[in-house]
């Protein structure tokens, strides 16, 4: 079961990240793609002041930089909660076998008013896909809410996918945080895209939810990150 790992950039480069912080994040994000390996495919989305793909899905780094470099500041607020419905949707209509990553970098201004059923069609479409989320949210001091919104969700979807997530009240650490990232997803793209499906089938007769599955290995086999939709935390 060889799968590869796609990987979406959601990047608020709007008020809550201010014109001068935007440089540390092209910092960031490039030693983000350093440390990513080679034909990974991954997408540019910027969020403010709307979600919009600024690079395609490619496994072209030189592409990548250069949409990077085009990236600029914008007075509108970014729609992280927006940005993460319509990443999750892109995945659902990408039929391909693959494991999802999303990493975020977002901030506490805007999403002022979310609808529950955005976020609970969100939750449900990473239910029905294997998705690893990892979400970076900073503090700029541009939000009049102190961005609970923001905080609620990036908290719900980082803990339901065994992503990471990380509160930030300075920008400088963003250049040294997204390379962390960076790391975390080149070791998963590492560990599940080599992977062995076992398929189990009841015994005839038997009914009910499956809720647990014990397997054992003859030395020197070892089993390691057995789970139900082959994604390893």
């Amino acid at each position: 079961m060889n799968w590869p790992v796609k990987l979406q950039i959601l990047l608020d480069n709007g008020i809550g990240m201010g014109s001068q912080n935007v440089q540390q994040l092209k910092i960031g994000i490039k030693a983000l793609l350093e440390s990513m390996p080679e034909n990974l495919e991954m997408t540019l989305v910027t969020t403010a002041p709307q979600p919009r793909v600024v690079v395609k899905a490619t496994t072209d780094r030189a592409a990548m930089l250069k949409g990077l470099d085009l990236l600029a500041p914008d007075t509108g607020a970014g729609r992280f909660v927006e940005s993460l419905n319509e990443a999750t949707q892109r995945i659902e209509k990408d039929k391909g076998d693959y494991f999802p990553v999303i990493v975020s970098v977002a901030t506490t201004a805007g999403d002022v008013n979310i609808r529950d059923s955005d976020v609970s069609s969100m939750m449900k479409r990473l239910e029905a896909r294997p998705t690893t989320v990892h979400v970076i949210l900073f503090n700029g001091g541009q939000s009049s809410s102190g961005g609970s919104n923001q905080t609620q969700v990036g908290l719900s979807v980082t803990k339901y996918t065994g992503g990471k997530f990380e509160n930030i009240n300075s920008a400088t650490r963003i250049p040294t945080l997204l390379p962390e990232f960076g790391k975390s997803v080149a070791t998963d793209v590492e560990r599940q895209s080599h992977q062995f499906r076992i398929t189990a089938d009841r015994p005839s007769g038997a009914s009910g939810d499956v809720g647990k599955i014990s397997m054992g290995a003859k030395s020197p086999l070892v089993l390691a990150g057995l789970s139900f939709d082959g994604r390893i935390r």
